[in-house]
């Protein structure tokens, strides 16, 4: 019997944040090590950051990889690395992996099929370990397949798939079914902020059975086209990567688990606050209370990860909110309390129940609340109408207006919003004491959108 143990990992890279990329790669390395790991995978660009945009095609972003690379192939030793950043091959760039062992380049791999980079590499025990990145693991036919009929053991996949809702449901179901389809182990690692989570750096290590992927590929269906399939250039490494029943004690394999899926509204909760943390929410209905909900969830996020010990996050926390050192947030309205402020701006045409469900909303999740009257905006602007147009008054649709009136009421309540939300957020700060400035949560109704729902356009009736 033959074992391996890997480890994959979900890093919180910035773009172009070339030493924070490289301590956080190497602080991987070291956990993975730690663990027993004899090979680790990195996300895609993990040197250079996803995405870089136009810096991508500067040749400067390309240097600073190398340098980057070439300090990890001193720092990263005794075990297989997998890293991702841009190189140049005849004036083409490239989007590729690196792998290396020992301070040794193994082999380059670009994200798409070009005469460079298509190998395997094979240690000296037999284990043979191939390259996928990011969407080839959607293509209808993608290069696992031919690795698997080659007869690789171990694929691997690095990539920055960005969220979306429901797509790690659709990520999971294709990683098994590659699995399953080419007899092989899956070995995939994400972008971190594409996973719910504000650890700068996390690793996963497994103990697998390597007898099993041998027992795959003896499949009787799967010779019929393995006998036909080109094969790959080897690499070969030499170095022993598995252990087998010899070793004292045999390590226990790594137990089997159902991954675990969230619903669409605890989805759209968490990735929303993991894409950045909130300053300021303004809010008046129900779109905003959403918004301000997803502002909460990721109070509640950072809450928790100082509570496990997180001390990055407690010295961004810190940092963001200006206290000192010795602060600590006691739970999640804390939290909440130092970074949104939410804003009720009710006019004459407000509902009591509204203006209480904010107040109430605003109280249970621990936000700075305001209440704010525009009835003054809006007078001071249809007076403005009325000094302009001598006998002219505005009125809405209910008093009798036409429906540009209506409209136009309509769209003097709703941009004065808008003017009020960067007035306060520009001010907020200034009048608690603080310093900064703060920013503006916007929330849309798609549903109101699809139906033609715009109160900015001038639209007229023939």
């Amino acid at each position: 019997m033959r074992a391996i143990t890997v480890s994959s990992c979900n890093l919180n890279q910035w773009s172009l944040d070339f030493v924070g990329n490289r301590d956080r790669i190497i602080e991987a390395v070291k956990r993975a090590k730690q663990d027993g790991a004899r090979l680790i995978i990195t996300p895609e660009l993990s040197v250079c950051g996803y995405d870089c945009l136009d810096a991508f095609l500067e040749l400067d972003t390309t240097m600073h990889s190398w340098e980057v690379l070439a300090e990890l192939l001193v720092e990263c030793r005794d075990i297989l690395v997998d890293v991702g950043m841009p190189i140049l091959h005849r004036t083409v760039l490239y989007n590729c992996r690196v792998l290396f062992y020992n301070g040794k380049i193994l082999f380059i791999r670009p994200k798409v099929r070009v005469p460079l980079g298509n190998f395997v590499v094979e240690s000296r025990d037999g284990v043979t370990i191939a390259c996928e990145m990011c969407e080839e693991l959607f293509t209808p036919r993608s290069p696992s397949i031919s690795y698997g009929l080659q007869g690789v053991q171990i694929l691997i996949n690095s990539s920055a798939s960005h969220w979306s809702l429901r797509k790690l449901n659709r990520r999971l179901e294709l990683i098994q079914e590659s699995s399953k389809r080419s007899g092989s182990l899956y070995l995939y690692a994400n972008q971190q902020g594409t996973q719910f989570s504000l650890n700068d750096v996390e690793v996963i290590t497994a103990t697998v059975n390597l007898d099993r992927t041998w027992l795959a590929h003896f499949q009787p269906a799967r010779r019929l086209q393995a006998v036909t399939e080109l094969a790959f250039e080897e690499v070969k490494l030499d170095q022993i990567l598995s252990f087998g029943e010899s070793r004292i004690p045999f390590p226990v394999f790594s137990p089997s688990f159902s991954p675990v899926t969230l619903q669409p509204e605890e989805e759209i909760a968490l990735a929303t606050c993991d894409k950045g943390w909130a300053d300021s929410g303004v809010r008046q209905g129900l779109d905003s209370c959403s918004t301000a909900l997803c502002a909460y969830s990721a109070a509640r996020l950072i809450s928790q990860s100082i509570t496990a010990g997180n001390k990055q996050v407690l010295q961004d926390l810190q940092a963001v909110t200006r206290k000192p050192d010795t602060w600590r947030p006691k739970d999640a309205n804390e939290v909440t309390g130092e970074i949104l402020h939410t804003c009720f701006m009710g006019s004459t045409n407000s509902g009591k129940e509204t203006r209480q469900r904010a107040q109430l909303l605003s109280k249970t999740i621990g936000s700075y609340h305001l209440n704010i009257e525009i009835d003054t905006i809006v007078t001071a602007i249809t007076s403005l109408f009325s000094a302009t147009f001598l006998g002219k008054r505005l009125r809405f649709g209910s008093e009798g207006g036409s429906g540009q009136e209506h409209l136009a009421l309509q769209n003097i309540q709703s941009r004065s919003r808008m003017v009020l939300a960067y007035l306060f957020a520009g001010t907020l700060t200034m009048a608690r004491g603080r310093a900064g400035n703060l920013l503006v949560l916007g929330s849309a109704n798609v549903d109101e959108a699809l139906r033609g729902y715009y109160t900015s356009s001038q639209l007229e009736k023939n």
